[in-house]
């Protein structure tokens, strides 16, 4: 068995699947050894929270579960959730995988009854956001709430006391569950979706415009099908009127076909791994630059700054008591 000296550098929070999930890959084909000195590595993996990985010159892969795009100046190998076809250097993994390490728990066995689910569901419509940056999100809570309130259980918004202790718990009591994006782009759905189908209501999702290729669209309210967030609203309420349609949704599986979709496959993950180390690339020659998260959704830098700081005042008048 050939050996493999691997690092990890520049990863953070909830995201980091840490040594274990690497490691155990690639100890399939390879005898790993990790270390933390970068002049005795083969490779390393890295990712968006930090700069510490410029300073190692061999081969790099670079992971990642925010809405961002390879850059092939700075790494040789990418795992992203984009879509990009017939991009050899690159695998998808989306985000939501990695949150979601059982994904049995979203397939609907013969035995489900909406008709109990709906029983438990005695509030209208909820969220939970600590980030203020999604204008989108923003601006439908606001049109919802204004027709009927919304429980907003995060930091962001927050209107019924406080933090939630427990978001799972709070999101089981509701009919429908606010699942928007920060932003949107081709392939990037996070685990909001998911967290919002594992309690059980219905989701309200805008974001990843492809998102019916692993997630059935019947199952859920898709922002995509309404010319407006006004239009989206009032679809909304006329669900939440009518039991019978409201069950239409329910009874439908979270998947397509019901079937787990094939980016939860680790033996794919580890076969894209091994396949570029056996590649023999060699690293390219690295152009480093600041790398704004998110980046490629905007305009232009000023935009993006524009944008998060009239969010930012949106969340600090919300918290003064301000409502508009």
């Amino acid at each position: 068995m050939k050996s493999l000296v691997l690092a990890l550098s520049d990863q953070c929070g909830p995201y980091d699947p840490g040594t274990n999930l690497w490691a155990r890959l690639l100890g399939e084909r390879y005898a790993v050894t990790m270390t933390s000195d970068y002049s005795k590595a083969d490779l390393l993996i890295y990712s968006d929270f930090g700069t510490t990985h410029r300073a190692f010159k061999g081969r790099k892969i670079y992971v990642t579960g925010e809405n961002m795009l390879p850059d092939y100046g700075e790494h040789d190998f990418a795992i992203t959730s984009s879509l990009r076809h017939n991009d050899l250097r690159h695998y998808r993994m989306p985000y939501y995988v990695f949150a979601n390490p059982n994904p049995e728990l979203l397939i609907k066995s013969p035995e489900f009854r909406a008709e109990e689910a709906l029983r438990a569901k005695t509030g209208f419509c909820c969220f939970v956001a600590s980030n203020p940056r999604a204008p989108e999100r923003n601006s439908f809570f606001k049109i919802l709430n204004r027709q009927r309130k919304v429980d907003s259980g995060g930091r962001h918004f927050n209107n019924i006391g406080g933090p939630v202790a427990n978001k799972a718990e709070f999101l089981a009591k509701y009919r429908f569950i606010i699942a928007f994006e920060n932003t949107t782009s081709s392939g990037y759905t996070t685990e909001k979706l998911v967290d919002a189908m594992l309690a059980g209501g219905v989701p309200i999702y805008w974001g990843n415009p492809e998102v019916g290729q692993e997630f059935n669209t019947r199952s859920f309210i898709n922002a995509a099908d309404f010319p407006s967030l006004d239009a989206l609203a009032d679809h909304v309420l006329r669900v939440g009127s009518d039991d019978e349609l409201y069950l239409s949704y329910l009874r439908e599986p979270w998947f397509v076909g019901n079937r787990i979709p094939d980016v939860f496959r680790m033996d794919l993950l580890r076969d894209a791994l091994i396949g570029f180390i056996e590649s023999g690339i060699e690293p390219s020659p690295r152009t480093y630059r600041k790398r704004r998260l998110r980046e490629h959704v905007y305009a232009s830098p000023l935009r993006q700054t524009a944008i998060s700081l009239r969010c930012r005042l949106e969340g600090w008048f919300w918290k003064c008591g301000i409502r508009f």
